[in-house]
């Protein structure tokens, strides 16, 4: 996160924890940023907002998300798109790395997907440069959201389906070839 700010340094960094009524937290993150060269007027951490309408405007102070990593974000991802959010995620070797991608993916956020940190930074700057874009994207990636697969349940149910039945077949002719020799 801290080297993606460093390409844009008119930039912002915005967490939100409940773990942030803490000001001992709150001070280890900042050191954190600190010793990254980012200057603690740069980052504001968010503490816990309880009321859900404060909850999701609190993502109008944000242009684009940074996902977690190694455990990618689900809800608050979800919560961001909903929000017109894009969130920049990062792949990995395991499911917990590639909820992000996952549902960047089934969106249609395919270019706010990184192979390596290297491209989660040089996509960031370039996505946060093109502000243009950028609010186009704001504007319309709650529809696009809801148009997706993502939020198609009926097209899930079917794919599931599929999916049992593709993996019972498999198991079951695997059970036939064991059973034969």
């Amino acid at each position: 996160w801290a080297r993606a700010m460093q390409q844009l340094p008119q930039s912002r960094f915005v967490l939100k924890s409940k773990c942030f009524a803490s000001d001992d937290v709150k001070k280890r993150i900042l050191d954190i940023f600190h010793a990254c060269g980012i200057s603690s007027d740069r980052v504001d951490c968010l503490g816990l907002i309880a009321d859900p309408r404060g909850h999701l405007s609190a993502y109008s102070l944000i242009d684009i998300a940074l996902d977690t990593f190694p455990y990618s974000g689900t809800t608050t991802n979800c919560e961001a798109m909903h929000m017109g959010v894009p969130t920049m995620t990062l792949t990995g070797s395991c499911h917990a790395h590639n909820v992000g991608a996952t549902l960047n993916h089934h969106v249609g956020l395919k270019s706010f997907i990184a192979q390596s940190e290297q491209e989660f930074v040089s996509l960031v700057a370039k996505h946060a440069s093109d502000i243009d874009a950028l609010s186009v994207l704001r504007k319309t990636l709650r529809q696009q959201m809801a148009q997706s697969l993502l939020c198609n349940g009926k097209q899930f149910g079917i794919n599931f389906g599929d999916a049992l039945i593709a993996m019972w077949t498999k198991r079951r002719a695997s059970v036939r070839v064991s059973s034969v020799h």
